[in-house]
């Protein structure tokens, strides 16, 4: 590829999917990356909707008053306000430990990028798998992020599990449980 030209956001997807350390470089040098990590939680919170909708669809949800957009569009909310909070308590322990980088627009797009295992959401709607295909991609994000956290802020790989670890439970736990939590609950 030539060196003047930027990849497209395919290939930035894979190579955050496959994990590879050198794609995040990329993110915290250039700032018009920004859009390809919009563009990746867009596509897996749409994914982890799609998939949800039709899990929702083996519970009758007329009976309490729910409809299915509505929880797809409950279920988009909590993603995009979780990316925005692990970026945030990641930028906020990075740079209380002193090593890290106190550019919370570096976090929000090394982590954006990061979630590109999120794609596998899409899978959630299949009978009897669909269960292991969200704990599968939601574990793969935690451990896509931690790399992204780690190499965004020049630190260790175990130290940059504390903001991965405390991030992804606050965005894939508690803001779920806080936006979805009356209907499942």
């Amino acid at each position: 590829m030539n060196n003047n030209q930027t990849p497209n956001f395919m290939y930035f997807a894979l190579k955050s999917f496959l994990l590879d350390k050198n794609i995040y470089k990329n993110f915290i040098q250039k700032e018009e990356l920004s859009i390809y990590s919009l563009i990746i939680v867009s596509i897996s919170a749409l994914s982890a909707s799609i998939g949800i909708q039709y899990r929702s669809r083996a519970i009758d949800l007329s009976e309490i008053g729910i409809d299915r957009y509505l929880i797809m569009m409950m279920t988009a909310s909590s993603i995009f306000v979780g990316w925005m909070l692990w970026a945030y308590v990641s930028k906020v322990l990075c740079s209380y430990w002193g090593e890290g980088n106190d550019d919370f627009r570096k976090s929000i797009r090394t982590i954006g990028i990061a979630y590109s295992p999120g794609i596998l959401m899409i899978f959630t709607g299949i009978p009897l798998v669909g269960p292991l295909f969200m704990l599968v991609a939601s574990i793969w994000i935690l451990i896509s992020v931690t790399v992204a956290i780690s190499v965004v802020n020049k630190i260790g790989i175990i130290k940059s599990l504390v903001p991965g670890i405390l991030g992804w439970m606050m965005s894939w736990i508690l803001v779920p449980w806080f936006i979805l939590g009356q209907y499942i609950f």
